[in-house]
């Protein structure tokens, strides 16, 4: 009969950014993805859903050739549950949302939750830089950071190894 260790409660979730390791192949596909995304964003403050479709395939593919596509389908479902809130109080785009999931598919459950938290970090930092150079030099348009540089940013350091 199978009996617990102790019954004490394990401390909770721990979420340190550490490094996400993917094969190079794996991360050279998912870098130029995501660059390509950081751009698009940064130029059009769009990412279209075409760019989102060769990413799921890529992400797909390459989860089930590796033999993970039960933790990309995991790491997609994260993203989403993570970018639903903010999509729906206009903090996000659908195109944020949806490339979020797309790098989930690569990375896992757990490494989308560093993604986020990383990229969370880093459009902080870009929005304050944002703001404090609208104070020198004032914008015609409303001000909108695009996510999909700091995404991409989050995405290359921590896969990098």
């Amino acid at each position: 009969m199978w009996q617990p260790k102790s019954m004490v409660p394990p401390p909770g979730l721990k979420v340190t950014l550490e490094a996400i390791h993917l094969s190079a192949p794996t991360a050279a596909v998912l870098w130029a993805w995501v660059g390509v995304v950081a751009w698009s964003d940064i130029r059009y403050r769009r990412i279209p859903n075409w760019f989102i479709l060769i990413g799921m395939v890529a992400g797909i593919a390459t989860a089930v050739m590796l033999g993970t596509f039960l933790s990309g389908l995991a790491g997609a479902a994260v993203a989403f549950a993570l970018g639903i809130m903010p999509f729906a109080l206009r903090a996000l785009g659908a195109g944020d949302v949806k490339a979020t999931m797309v790098v989930g598919l690569f990375v896992g459950p757990m490494g989308i939750i560093q993604i986020i938290l990383a990229t969370a970090l880093l459009s902080g930092l870009f929005a304050w830089l944002w703001w404090a150079a609208l104070r020198f030099w004032p914008a015609d348009t409303p001000p909108s950071l695009p996510v999909g540089l700091p995404l991409a940013l989050a995405t290359i350091a921590l896969t990098l190894h």
